[in-house]
């Protein structure tokens, strides 16, 4: 890569629609807010209690950045622990754009969730594909697991699919998490977005389960807590954004809106234009961007869908303080 003295900052770009969320504050794990208000299980997500409930990131990888098109949130009330999750697939939005039916969904597209009680090293594993029958499982948290046949634990989803993608809501009783010897004190999670994508099936966590795809063996989770931190005081930060053009995609063929904290703050980005070429570092620098707890990065394409398009792509997130 020319122009830089980091090559490898833009060598591992990531490519595709979606939110970056870079929290500013050491967490003590997932936030579980509690609502008077119950969420109608259909998978339509339209339901007032959910708006205010923030949403926890899953972990891009080198390879996958199914991760920022993926929205998943979680809440509770006096009777269930509530889960939702939004699936922007741009493989369905593209087909849309050309006037074609939308791909049938890959066999990898679910979401699975998993919780269990850290004290006791039990869990239950929700699958919730796309299209099919929702399953759970109770059983050991452990690289074998084993699984209780006798379990009959209560819970229900809904799944709806949308022009761009796929959404799903979760109720799972407290009433079964405690039946099942789970304290709301102990408990832990975390969960899995499989897709299908331009790129291929991808898949992204919460947190590293240890053991890949093989989430039935996951081992890795994040705490679950009650009450939230304060957040700090909000501060004042210069966001460079690094870009560079390394697919050797043509001046107009890549053009997308960045917006930083919910406001347009690059429009109609070319970066192989602004660049002069391929393979060239492109640095764009945005002052006085106010943020307490986090600051989020969207990538949207720019203008309506057309066929041969590249899907938006950036390559760093560079954060300084400003004193």
């Amino acid at each position: 890569m020319q122009n830089t003295d980091t090559p490898w900052v833009y060598s591992s770009g990531l490519s595709g629609e979606g939110r970056i969320a870079i929290d500013l504050t050491l967490r003590p794990g997932v936030v579980l807010p509690q609502c008077d208000a119950a969420a109608h299980v259909d998978g339509r997500l339209d339901d007032p209690c959910w708006q205010d409930v923030r949403p926890i990131p899953f972990q891009n990888s080198p390879f996958s950045m199914l991760g920022a098109a993926t929205d998943f949130r979680m809440f509770r009330d006096a009777d269930n622990v509530y889960f939702a999750y939004r699936c922007r697939s741009s493989a369905d939005a593209s087909a849309g754009a050309r006037g074609d039916n939308p791909p049938a969904a890959g066999p990898d597209d679910a979401l699975e969730i998993y919780v269990a009680d850290a004290g006791r090293g039990e869990g239950i594993h929700c699958i919730i594909p796309r299209h099919g029958e929702a399953t759970a499982t109770f059983g050991t948290v452990a690289t074998g697991r084993k699984t209780d046949p006798r379990w009959e634990g209560r819970w229900h989803s809904g799944v709806q699919q949308t022009p761009h993608g796929w959404t799903a809501e979760v109720a799972l009783p407290i009433e079964t998490l405690t039946e099942a010897r789970i304290a709301l004190g102990r408990l832990q999670l975390n969960a899995m977005a499989r897709s299908r994508t331009p790129s291929g099936a991808e898949v992204v966590f919460l947190t590293d389960p240890r053991y890949g795809t093989k989430f039935r063996s996951c081992v890795g989770f994040l705490r679950v807590v009650g009450d939230p931190a304060d957040p700090p005081e909000p501060r004042s930060f210069t966001v460079r954004l690094h870009f560079g053009e390394i697919d050797d995609v043509e001046p107009g063929r890549r053009v997308f809106d960045v917006a930083v904290q919910g406001e347009t703050v690059l429009e109609a980005l070319d970066v192989a234009r602004e660049a002069g070429a391929s393979n060239r570092a492109l640095v764009k620098e945005i002052r006085h961007v106010d943020a307490s707890d986090r600051i989020v990065i969207e990538l949207t394409p720019h203008g309506p869908p057309s066929p041969g398009n590249a899907a938006p792509t950036i390559s760093g997130v560079e954060l300084a303080q400003e004193q």
